[in-house]
Parts: structure tokens; C-alpha cells; sequence
């Protein structure tokens, strides 16, 4: 049987509707959330509400991820932004001109970009 699934969050401090969007998706992989109710609709149309933590999941849908896994991707996610963010302020603090700040700066853009094909 298929399902439409809707998930719905308010959002009242976003300035558009990109950033509104960014916070429900943070919302969505805090560990700490309670936002974990869904609107359920059958093919014959009936709606469940549904209540659910990861830890409640069954079955073998392959998307099903387990909190862990979510907790690993926003980590990742964090490092990758503070390594872009380090790379741009090594760049203003360095002289490019010398040699070894060309190199640390190679250096860390060398391991943001492995970060990014993980």
C-alpha cells in the first residue's frame, strides 16, 4: 500500500522562505526534537496522525536511518561549514607571500574537498 506522508512545522522568526525552510530541516535532524508527528493518507484518502522518534521505526524501508546516523551527518555538516569558514579567515590573516601560509591554506582546502566527497 502507498502512503503520502506530510510533516508541518511553524516557522515565524525565518526572513524567507529559503530560511524557513533551512530551519525546519534543522528542526527535522535535531536529536532533541519533538516534532515528530505526521499526517498519514491512505490511498482511500483517510488521514492518521502519527507520533514517532526513529527508535519506534520497523520494517525495511531502505531510507530509514537511525538517530546516530543523523547525528553523524549534522556533525559532518557543521565541520565541512567551519572549515570553510576557517579557510576564509586563514586567507585574511595570512600573508600570501609567504610560503608556508600558502601551504597551510593548501593544506586546508585539501582536506575540505576530501570532507565534501565523503
Amino acid at each position: 500500500m502507498k502512503y503520502k506522508v506530510h510533516w508541518c512545522v511553524e516557522i515565524s522568526e525565518a526572513s524567507s522562505p529559503h530560511e524557513a525552510a533551512c530551519f525546519a530541516r534543522e528542526i527535522q535532524l535535531s536529536l532533541e526534537s519533538t516534532a515528530t508527528f505526521f499526517a498519514v493518507v491512505d490511498n482511500a484518502g483517510v488521514v492518521e496522525i502519527v507520533d514517532v522518534n526513529l527508535d519506534d521505526v520497523e520494517g525495511t524501508n531502505p531510507m530509514t536511518v537511525s538517530a546516530h546516523d543523523i547525528k553523524r551527518v549534522a556533525l559532518f555538516s557543521r565541520c565541512v561549514e567551519r572549515l570553510e569558514q576557517a579557510i576564509h579567515d586563514v586567507r585574511g590573516e595570512v600573508d600570501p607571500d609567504l610560503t608556508s601560509g600558502r601551504e597551510i591554506i593548501g593544506d586546508l582546502e585539501d582536506i575540505l574537498k576530501d570532507l565534501k566527497q565523503l
